[in-house]
Parts: structure tokens; sequence; C-alpha cells
């Protein structure tokens, strides 16, 4: 339970969310957890920045962006809901700079697509709001 509640708490650190929005938060965590089969531990490591290549934490990765109607069941990211789903601390021009740089991959699988949108993601601010997808 410790682990939804984190997950949630990161979500909404930066975008104001109604109450129905933070409740199909929650459920999106609970559902990806359980469904991917991830261990806390690696989600609290996620939560931190350690990011591991572990097929079960890529697994709820590709859940909650599916979830979250990041992505698209094909792969597709949708870049105009990820952006607006960035910490309201960028400006639009780092939002869209971001945007644009981490939806560019080469991957053509859906759940290594979701990895690498979410790994660039950490990897170009500091402005969490997982943070964003946790």
């Amino acid at each position: 339970m410790k682990s939804f509640i984190v997950l949630f708490a990161l979500i909404v650190i930066s975008t104001a969310l109604t109450d129905e929005q933070k409740e199909k938060i929650k459920t999106i965590g609970k559902q990806c957890k359980a469904s991917s089969e991830v261990e806390r531990e690696k989600l609290e490591k996620l939560r931190n920045g350690e990011i591991e290549n572990d097929p079960k934490l890529k697994a709820f990765l590709r859940c909650t962006f599916e979830k979250l109607e990041f992505q698209k069941p094909d792969g597709t990211i949708d870049k105009e809901k990820v952006k607006s789903r960035l910490p309201s601390k960028l400006s639009e021009t780092e939002k869209e700079e971001i945007v644009n740089e981490c939806t560019n991959v080469t991957e053509t699988d859906v759940t290594e697509i979701a990895y690498s949108v979410y790994k660039c993601y950490r990897s170009k601010t500091t402005a969490h709001n997982a943070d964003l997808f946790l």
C-alpha cells in the first residue's frame, strides 16, 4: 500500500488534479503494479531516479503510459497529453524541447518505447512530476 501512496503523491506534486483524477491515478497505479508484478523496491528506486533495465518495471511503465493515455496500443506517444502533464515549473519552451527530444525514439517495441521516453524525461529535467508517470 505504501508504494501506491508514494506513486500517487509523485504524480500530483506539480499538477493540480481533481479528486476524480486523483482516484483514477491511484487505481491505475494499483492495476499496473498488479499486472506487471513489479516489486515495490523497484518502484521506490524509480522514484529516486534509479531506472533499472527490468522487464517488470518496463511493463509497469507501459501499463501506466497506456492507462494515462500517454501512449496508444501501437506505441505512439500523445505528445500533447504528455506535455500537459509535465511539471508546471517548466517553461513552455522547456516542455516542448523535452517532449520533442524524448518522444523521438528508435524503438519499435511498445514497452521499450514507454521505457525510453520515461528514461529520457528523467534525464532531461530535475523538476519531476512523477513523478509524472509514477
